[in-house]
């Protein structure tokens, strides 16, 4: 579901029953831009996230895409149901939405994942972002720190995703997922003093040198080992321009602004 100013009650009950019955996870867009808030108060005469509690929508296995407007009650309720949220700080600096309460909703005890949501897919980018952003927007240096963006990236994403039975750490019993990082240059040591301050400021993912997944490599040497990337890009890039295309040939009143350049 994308957005809860996109769809109905109705269907939103629907997939809140579909998730139910087949036990997985379920994600939408809340409260990423103020025209969420707008359209629900009008509406619904409640906020988004009020109007998801009232028709019964939220619980441990919804995740909250973005969450950027909600107010300290409504934090209250993400928590009550024990909700996921999954932060973009790159997707929302790019759309100018705002700054989410992040550092509010880790001292709540929310679970929140880092994710990408648009054009930034690079982990480290988002992480920096994440580490970075609220300090400066909250004007404090002590409200983020390197282990805990780290651990946003890795363990409470998989928590956020419901999978770190499996993912998200390096343990017995779980699948072997690892990323290799080997960079070019670094002009400060990495070792265990600095090591979390590197993942977050100085990497990049042109420094990783490999992945496992399931113990098995799917990228080596920097290389993508699983398959063709050039054909693979070939035809995503086939694929992407039909979209694009499909876009802008849209009413104007149904593109957004940047479509419109």
């Amino acid at each position: 579901v994308h957005a809860s100013f996109t769809v109905s009650d109705e269907i939103l009950i629907k997939t809140k029953e579909l998730a139910d019955k087949y036990g997985t996870i379920y994600a939408m867009h809340v409260e990423e831009g103020l025209i969420d808030v707008y359209h629900s108060i009008e509406r619904y005469g409640l906020r988004p996230i009020e109007r998801l509690e009232k028709i019964g929508f939220l619980s441990p296995r919804f995740v909250a895409i973005h969450v950027v407007q909600a107010i300290d009650d409504e934090l209250r309720i993400l928590k009550k149901y024990d909700v996921k949220i999954a932060h973009n700080m790159m997707s929302n600096m790019i759309n100018g939405v705002g700054v989410p309460p992040v550092p509010k909703m880790l001292d709540m005890g929310l679970t929140v994942g880092i994710g990408n949501d648009g054009y930034i897919m690079d982990v480290f980018d988002n992480m920096r972002a994440t580490y970075l952003v609220h300090k400066v927007y909250l004007r404090d240096p002590r409200v983020m720190t390197p282990l805990k963006v780290v651990e946003m990236a890795t363990i409470d994403a998989a928590r956020v995703l419901g999978v770190d039975d499996r993912l998200g750490s390096i343990e017995k019993g779980k699948d072997a997922d690892i990323t290799i990082i080997k960079p070019e240059i670094t002009t400060t040591p990495v070792d265990e003093r600095t090591i979390y301050g590197h993942l977050v400021n100085s990497f990049t993912g042109a420094d990783v040198w490999g992945v496992i997944s399931e113990g098995k490599w799917i990228t080596r040497e920097r290389k993508i080992v699983t398959l063709d990337v050039e054909k693979a890009l070939e035809k995503v890039h086939k694929i992407v321009n039909r979209l694009w295309d499909r876009m802008l040939s849209m009413k104007e009143k149904y593109r957004v602004e940047y479509l419109k350049s």
